[in-house]
C-alpha cells in the first residue's frame, strides 16, 4: 500500500503548468517512497490532452481523463482522482499551478505519520508575473526555491487527509458548481468532525502565476458552504467518471477504463 496518493485535477491549463509541477514534484517521489500521483484532466480538448499525455509519459505519472455533461466541477474532478487511486493511508490534493520545493514531501509524510487524523494545510507564496510564462529548467526552479518570499497563508485546497476518513464523509461536494469553496467546506466538516487543522508554515509551495479566473458560480456556492448539512455528502457513486477514458502510464497498471 502507498503511504500518499496525490491527486492533481485540472482543467484546459496551459500544458507548461504541469510540466512545472511535475518536474519540482517527481524527483521528491521517487526519493520518499511508498508515494503515486494521479493527474484528472476533465473536460480537456483533444490537443491539449496530448500535450497532457506526453508530459505524463515523461514523468512517468498516471493521467486519466474524462468529459463531465455537466460541466467542470472540481469536486468531482478530485473526488475521481481519489477514487481512482491505488490504496493509501494518505491523500494530498494538489492543484496544477502549485510548485512543490524540495524536501516538501517527505515533511509532509512525517507529519502524517506524526499526526495522521490531522488535517494537514501546506502553506504558499503567489509568484509574481515575471517568474511565469513558461516552462522552467530545473536550475530556474531551484532559483525560485532558494528566493525569500512571503507567505499568503495556508493553501486550503491543497489539503493531506487520512483516505479512510475522505471516503467516510464522501469527498469534495459535488453539488458546489465549477470552482471556489469547496475547499471551505471539506475544512469545515473535517473540523465537525473533530479533526484538528494543521497548518505548515515552511517551506512554502509557490503558486504559479495565472491573470484573474472567473467564478461565475461563486455566491451560490459561498451560501451553499455556509449552510449546515450533513457532514457526509453527494450520492453513493460519489466520485463517478463520466467519459470516454482513464489512461495509465502502462499496461499493466491496475486502473480501469
Amino acid at each position: 500500500m502507498f503511504s500518499i496518493e496525490i491527486v492533481t485535477p485540472l482543467h484546459d491549463r496551459e500544458p507548461w503548468r504541469l510540466a512545472n509541477l511535475l518536474a519540482s514534484l517527481t524527483p521528491q517521489i521517487r526519493e520518499v517512497g511508498q508515494s503515486s500521483m494521479v493527474v484528472v484532466a476533465s473536460g480537456s480538448t483533444p490537443e491539449i490532452l496530448d500535450d497532457y499525455r506526453a508530459i505524463a509519459n515523461q514523468y512517468e505519472t498516471t493521467l486519466c481523463s474524462f468529459r463531465d455533461p455537466r460541466g467542470f466541477n472540481v469536486s468531482r474532478s478530485r473526488n475521481c482522482g481519489a477514487k481512482l487511486a491505488p490504496p493509501s493511508r494518505f491523500i494530498w490534493f494538489l492543484d496544477v499551478d502549485m510548485l512543490v520545493p524540495p524536501g516538501f514531501l517527505a515533511l509532509l509524510r512525517r507529519k502524517l505519520e506524526q499526526e495522521p487524523t490531522a488535517y494537514w494545510l501546506p502553506s504558499y507564496a503567489y509568484l509574481p508575473r515575471k517568474a511565469a510564462g513558461g516552462e522552467l529548467s530545473v536550475s530556474q526552479l531551484g532559483r525560485l526555491f532558494q528566493r525569500k518570499w512571503t507567505s499568503v497563508g495556508p493553501a486550503y485546497g491543497h489539503c493531506a487527509v487520512e483516505r479512510s476518513w475522505f471516503h467516510q464523509v464522501r469527498g469534495f461536494d459535488e453539488s458546489f458548481r465549477g470552482w471556489g469553496e469547496e475547499d471551505l467546506d471539506l475544512w469545515h466538516r473535517a473540523q465537525r468532525c473533530g479533526r484538528e487543522v494543521r497548518v505548515l508554515e515552511a517551506p512554502l509551495l509557490l503558486h504559479q502565476w495565472h491573470p484573474p479566473q472567473p467564478r461565475p458560480f461563486l455566491t451560490l456556492n459561498v451560501a451553499r458552504s455556509l449552510a449546515g448539512r450533513a457532514l457526509a455528502r453527494n450520492p453513493r457513486q460519489w466520485g463517478t467518471l463520466y467519459g470516454p477514458h482513464t489512461e495509465a502510464r502502462d499496461p499493466d497498471s491496475s486502473f480501469t477504463g
